[in-house]
C-alpha cells in the first residue's frame, strides 16, 4: 500500500507539471500546421551532466534550460512567461530505496491522467533507458489556460525507470500533431543519449 501510495503522489507532481504545457496554435501559422522535421545529423546539442539529479542529458543548444523545482529540470524551447512551448523535456526524481513496480505504475499512471481533458494513451510497454529495464507511455491530452480555454493538443513521450535507489520520469511533450510527427526522430535521439550517473551527495 505504501509504494502505491508513493506511486500516486509522483503522478501527481507530474500531472501538476505537464497540464499546463502548449501555447494557443494558431491555424494560420505554417510553422505550427507544417512543420519542417528537423536534420538530427546537423543540429547542434549541447551535453549536461545534472550531478544532483544523477543524469547526463543531451538536448538542442537554442533550448532553455530552467530549474522547476530542487528534484525536476525543464529543458524546452521557446517557452513563454509560463514555461508553456512548443517542445519541451522533463527530468523528474524521487527518491526510493527499492525498485518500483513499473508495469504498476504505468497502469496506475493511466487512471491518474485520465481526468485531463481528452486525455488519452496511445501506447504503452517495456524499454530500456540507458541501459535500464524501464517502461514508457505515449499520451495525448488538451492543454487549456487559466481559464479552462483550449490551448493545444499535447503529445509526450513518458518513460521511467529505477536507478541506483532514484526513480526517474522523463518526459519529452510536443505542442500539436504536427509538431510531434515532425520531431519523432528527435524525441527519440534525445531519449538514447540519456545517461544515469548517480546522485552526487553535496559536500
Amino acid at each position: 500500500m505504501a509504494k502505491k501510495r508513493f506511486i500516486l503522489v509522483i503522478l501527481a507532481l507530474c500531472l501538476l507539471s505537464l497540464a499546463g504545457c502548449g501555447t494557443a496554435q494558431s491555424t494560420e501559422d505554417p510553422e505550427r500546421t507544417n512543420p519542417t522535421p528537423p536534420d538530427i545529423a546537423t543540429m547542434e546539442f549541447k551535453t549536461e551532466t545534472l550531478d544532483e539529479l544523477g543524469i547526463t542529458v543531451t538536448y538542442p543548444t537554442e533550448w532553455v534550460y530552467a530549474r522547476q523545482t530542487k528534484d525536476t529540470v525543464w529543458l524546452g524551447a521557446k517557452y513563454g512567461d509560463t514555461m508553456d512551448g512548443d517542445m519541451g523535456y522533463q527530468v523528474m526524481i524521487t527518491s526510493n530505496p527499492e525498485p518500483v513496480d513499473l508495469e504498476l505504475f504505468s497502469k496506475v499512471q493511466v487512471s491518474a491522467f485520465a481526468n485531463m481533458n481528452k486525455f488519452e494513451i496511445l501506447e504503452t510497454g517495456e524499454a530500456t533507458i540507458a541501459g535500464e529495464e524501464g517502461r514508457y507511455q505515449i499520451f495525448t491530452w488538451e492543454a487549456v489556460d487559466k481559464n479552462e480555454e483550449p490551448l493545444a493538443q499535447c503529445y509526450a513521450n513518458q518513460y521511467y525507470a529505477w536507478f541506483d535507489g532514484y526513480n526517474y520520469i522523463i518526459t519529452i511533450f510536443a505542442s500539436g500533431k504536427a509538431t510531434y510527427d515532425a520531431n519523432l526522430e528527435l524525441i527519440e535521439h534525445l531519449i538514447a543519449e540519456v545517461e544515469f550517473t548517480g546522485i552526487t551527495a553535496a559536500e
